[in-house]
């Protein structure tokens, strides 16, 4: 999960294709990471994001239905933006960008928690957000793990 963050960030404003599979690719393991600790260790997983300064909760429902969205819909390449960070180099600044919501209504739910928890902000400082929040409920269990099994937390 953090190697594929590590992509995001090198990706230049002249490579779009590049991003949306970078991109792609982080919020696939992001998904499947805090399904895992959802499923598997809640009282972690719940643990952890409470200890946000940020709605976590609200970012992983949006950047799941971000996933959805570009993974389903071979149109959904316009949802990031790229801004130059100088007129030297292809260095930049990717935001996410609003959507619309779906037809019919599907996922309202999260369609609401992108808009208000990650549309307009900036997406590696998001992807590390969360990728810090369960890296840190990972932490949580190995370190109960660790005394069940009579090593030091």
């Amino acid at each position: 999960m953090q190697r594929a963050v590590e992509r995001v960030r090198s990706i230049g404003w002249n490579d779009v294709v590049g991003q949306y599979a970078a991109v792609s690719e982080t919020l696939f393991w992001i998904d499947v990471v805090a399904d895992q600790l959802r499923t598997k260790y809640a009282r972690h997983y719940n643990a952890a994001l409470n200890d946000q300064s940020f709605d976590a909760g609200s970012m992983l429902k949006g950047l799941r239905w971000a996933r959805n969205r570009i993974t389903h819909e071979v149109d959904e390449i316009h949802y990031l933006l790229a801004t130059a960070k100088s007129v030297e180099g292809f260095a930049a600044e990717w935001t996410w960008q609003s959507l619309p919501p779906r037809p019919q209504g599907r996922d309202a739910e999260g369609h609401a928690a992108y808009q208000a928890a990650v549309a307009g902000r900036n997406v590696v400082n998001t992807l590390l957000a969360v990728t810090i929040c369960l890296g840190q409920a990972a932490s949580l269990v190995s370190t109960d793990s660790g005394k069940k099994h009579g090593r030091p937390g």
